[in-house]
């Protein structure tokens, strides 16, 4: 942590390895004594204690090197405080505090004030608890404290206590006033510095002014032609190559090695004559070497102008530029090309060519698609008309079955046509973008079940037999419902629609690799090889009537096959004539 140019922690490094060391001398002569008395009195517990706090202060003398400034200082507070309360309870209420103040003064030098009282707190917790068991006789002293206190030991042992706390007291201030002072200094001296920096530069900067005010004068005044020329060369924004007579570029503007993505130095190392040249022709075909603008105005003597070339630049990528060339008639000298970047411009003029392209096949596609709509239409109108014509000029001749009969009809018809309404209202939601993608986990059984329920209906009124083999296996797919149950429905009305009475369809399931292949699989009359790639585009006339006389716009597939690959999915179809079809499509498992 640095504050004020001031290393902090380097500082408390050095105090708490001061406080160590002090401690580690001073602790001997009390330890010095302490073996005297064993002599004199015996072994005796305070004896064990400083042995162990010496062996503890050692090992952070040793130590003091390898390990932290946190442990170090943490360690010698929480020695301090407790060799300090175990003193006490051997000796007595006044005797270990002084080595506790050590460790706190110490860790409120290093850290503040803050962690200084948390150790204070828990010091005076430990005394009042020590204090309240001898008073209660929990703790039991074994020795004769007024003898104790009037041997030269205590005595010993309070001043090299307190030594110690006004050492390390000292020696912090001291060590902080150090580098306070100093980083002060180097304040002091480096905004003088910046002062004296700051007034040369204003100098500078008035002789400045004034150079540029004389260069401005001379420049007005007495700048040759060169100069002038030299000064709008590298202003214009046009790209300007000059070369010598063998081809050589032997200058260039800013602007030139901005557009061709180069240096200058690369710039004046290239050739017109070179075969490293790599330019194509406004049509992209490869551009030969005596098409291009400086060389042709070289060889024959003349300019040329508005030449569109693409020159493939660093990775690969082309630039296309608007290029001018005219002959210098200057002895050394070849060509001045003048260049500007038109790749925006060519790139728009390519995706203008593309959709004017697109569109055309989308307005011939829309031709095609509203004539042929125009007469599926047309078909179940007529019959609606017709009938309904038939109906009320004979409605008082017919018989009630009759009416009934012309009115199935009808009814039927309706149906079929409100039908191919909604298919293809679908269908131009579906190319318009207004179908939203909504995908959710689900199992397939779940879809399966609801669409099969639904045609039975159908099927029954034909006589065929729909089989589910949909079951609930756990497998979690990642789809769109409503978009997979349009899928499905399409395809097994299809089914019914393609298969003779008494026949059969069948929807089942399996799980292929990371998809679930679904499969509606029909007998009916099947679809020939050539048109089995014909019926995914809504715009081929291959539109089969139903065994039944049922028909449909063929929009049916195009839009089967729109859903399935909008969710990441597959779909084709395995069929023969007369051995009936199966229609595939996979969806993503979860």
């Amino acid at each position: 942590m640095n504050r004020i140019g001031i290393n902090l922690d380097l500082l408390r490094n050095k105090v708490i390895n001061s406080a160590i060391i002090s401690i580690s001398v001073l602790i001997f002569p009390v330890l010095l004594f302490s073996t005297i008395r064993l002599f004199e009195f015996g072994w005796q517990n305070y004896f064990t204690v400083y042995l162990v706090e010496l062996f503890c202060i050692l090992f952070l003398l040793f130590s003091r090197k390898r390990t932290s400034l946190g442990f170090k200082a943490h360690a010698v507070a929480i020695l301090s405080i407790t060799f300090g309360l175990i003193g006490t309870s051997i000796f007595s209420l006044s005797g270990g505090n002084f080595q506790s103040i050590i460790g706190i003064i110490i860790i409120t030098l290093l850290y503040g004030r803050r962690i200084g009282l948390y150790y204070a707190g828990v010091g005076i917790l430990g005394y009042g608890v020590i204090g309240m068991l001898i008073l209660n006789g929990v703790i039991k002293r074994g020795m004769d404290f007024n003898l104790f206190n009037y041997s030269l030991y205590p005595w010993l042992n309070a001043v090299s206590l307190y030594a110690v706390i006004v050492l390390l007291i000292i020696y912090s201030i001291g060590l902080f006033y150090k580098y306070i002072v100093g980083a002060l200094n180097e304040v002091i001296q480096t905004k003088e510095k910046l002062t004296l920096l700051n007034s040369e530069l204003m100098e500078n900067k008035q002789i400045l002014e004034d150079r540029n005010w004389v260069l401005s004068q001379l420049n007005n005044e007495y700048l040759d032609n060169q100069v002038k020329f030299k000064t709008i060369f590298d202003i214009v924004q046009v790209g300007i190559s000059i070369t010598d007579e063998r081809g050589n570029i032997v200058d260039c503007n800013k602007a030139s090695n901005t557009i061709l993505g180069n240096t200058r130095e690369e710039h004046l190392s290239l050739n017109l004559f070179s075969e490293d040249w790599d330019v194509l022709r406004h049509d992209n075909t490869p551009m030969e070497r005596g098409e291009f603008p400086g060389v042709w105005a070289m060889e024959n003597k003349l300019p040329i102008s508005n030449v569109h070339m693409g020159v493939k630049g660093k990775e690969g990528k082309i630039i296309w530029i608007n290029v001018d060339a005219i002959p210098l008639n200057i002895e050394g000298y070849g060509v001045v090309m003048s260049f500007s970047d038109i790749t925006q411009i060519k790139e728009a003029e390519e995706k203008l060519i593309k959709y004017s392209s697109e569109l055309n096949i989308l307005n011939s596609d829309k031709d095609k698609f509203m004539r042929i709509l125009a007469h599926d239409l047309k078909s179940p109108f007529t019959s609606l008309i017709g009938f309904s014509s038939l109906l009320l000029k004979n409605i008082n001749d017919f018989d009630t079955e009759t009416i009934r009969e012309q009115i199935e009809i009808i009814h039927n018809t309706s149906n079929q046509t409100y039908e191919m309404l909604e298919e293809i209202l679908l269908w131009l939601k579906s190319q318009s973008g207004q179908i939203v993608y909504s995908p959710k986990e689900m199992g397939f059984y779940e879809i399966c079940d609801e669409v099969v329920l639904s045609l039975e209906i159908m099927a029954k009124d034909k006589d065929i037999s729909l089989i589910s083999h949909c079951f609930n296996d756990n497998k979690k797919i990642f789809v769109d419902p409503n978009m997979t149950k349009t899928v499905l429905r399409n395809l097994i009305s299809n089914a019914i629609k393609f298969s003779m009475p008494k026949g059969e369809v069948s929807v089942s399931h399996e799980v292929i690799e990371n998809e679930l292949v679904v499969s509606v699989a029909d007998k009916g009359i099947g679809i020939s090889e050539e048109n089995i790639n014909l019926i995914w585009n809504p715009l081929q006339s291959i539109k089969t009537v139903g065994t039944s006389g049922e028909r449909g716009t063929g929009l049916g597939l195009s839009i089967c096959k729109e859903l399935i690959e909008k969710q990441g999915g597959r779909i084709w179809v395995e069929s023969k004539i007369g051995q009936g079809s199966n229609f595939k499509f996979t969806l993503p498992l979860v």
